[in-house]
């Protein structure tokens, strides 16, 4: 795996992207990221391979 500053220094080129597209579109990306969070909120959660997952559960019955 790569070292903890190289993908800090990745993580921080994904952020500048992030806001850079949400300046551009003329949205609120702190509303939308809080919209997407209590909506991640209200679904249920399971144990899939010892993580915990939030997804919509398609085709998993």
């Amino acid at each position: 795996g790569k070292s903890k500053h190289l993908l800090a220094e990745e993580v921080a080129d994904l952020l500048i992207l992030l806001m850079g597209t949400g300046i551009a579109a003329e949205f609120d990306l702190n509303q939308a990221f809080w919209d997407k969070m209590n909506k991640l909120m209200q679904r249920d959660s399971r144990m899939v391979n010892g993580r915990i997952r939030v997804s919509e559960f398609r085709d998993m019955e």
